[in-house]
């Protein structure tokens, strides 16, 4: 199971651009690794558990959030 924490998508650059800005820059100062993720950073988790090179990996649950839920 994949549990994604926040990632730069057409609706958060749009909140950095508007209203939410200064939210937008509060989760970033929040994340650990100082900005949000990638949708690629996520999809690359995401490829990499649907391939063969995932086999042995059952049961697991794996947060990708810039080390967010390590800080709550």
């Amino acid at each position: 199971m994949l549990a994604p924490g926040a990632h730069s998508t057409a609706i958060h650059e749009a909140n950095r651009l508007g209203d939410h800005a200064e939210a937008i820059r509060a989760l970033e100062d929040r994340t650990p690794v100082r900005r949000l993720g990638d949708p690629s950073e996520f999809a690359a988790v995401a490829t990499f558990l649907a391939s063969a090179r995932a086999a042995y990996v059952s049961g697991a649950l794996i947060v990708i959030d810039g080390g967010l839920s390590a800080t709550v």
